[in-house]
């Protein structure tokens, strides 16, 4: 849930080093799940799909440090995780996120564009994770990944702890 992060605690908490890290971290733990399934099922899966809740946003989440932070990140995304996305889905998106999008939808490939869709409330993305074979575990579960990802939560354990190195990460 975006719009329930804090902004002036988000910025005072993660300088852009701190950012960059912890969604290099997060994406690496997406990528070795990724990696798990793909030996599960048998065939190679390494697009993903993206929900972002944006109930609760505001007009002090579009300060410019922020969307230079994100800017960057997008950069970095771009680099060094090409054709990860299969769709991102902003759900919940309030009337302040319209301006947003408008600083933020210049920095963003147009094929990546392609892949974004922005909806309303539970009738309009409750019908989009249909389509897609999305399901949530349980009522509510925007901003929380509850059972969609069964090995998530172990992954990130396994790389918090020193077994896995990025390196393993990458060659696995």
């Amino acid at each position: 849930k975006l719009g329930a992060i804090d902004p002036w605690k988000f910025l005072k908490t993660f300088n852009d080093s701190h950012f960059v890290s912890h969604r290099v971290f997060s994406m690496e733990a997406a990528r070795r799940v990724s990696w798990r399934s793909s030996h599960m099922y048998g065939k190679r899966l390494y697009k993903m799909n993206f929900v972002i809740d944006m109930q609760g946003l505001s007009f002090s989440h579009a300060r410019p440090s922020i969307l230079t932070r994100i800017r960057e990140y997008m950069k970095m995304f771009s680099t060094y995780y090409p054709e990860t996305v299969k769709k991102l889905l902003i759900v919940n998106a309030p009337f302040v996120f319209t301006t947003a999008w408008a600083a933020v939808k210049p920095w963003i490939h147009p094929i990546t564009l392609e892949k974004i869709k922005v909806l309303g409330g539970p009738a309009s993305y409750n019908e989009e994770f249909r389509k897609l074979g999305l399901q949530l575990s349980y009522p509510n579960a925007i901003g929380s990944l509850g059972g969609l990802f069964p090995s998530w939560s172990s992954t990130l354990r396994e790389l918090q702890s020193n077994k896995s190195s990025t390196n393993e990460i990458l060659i696995n």
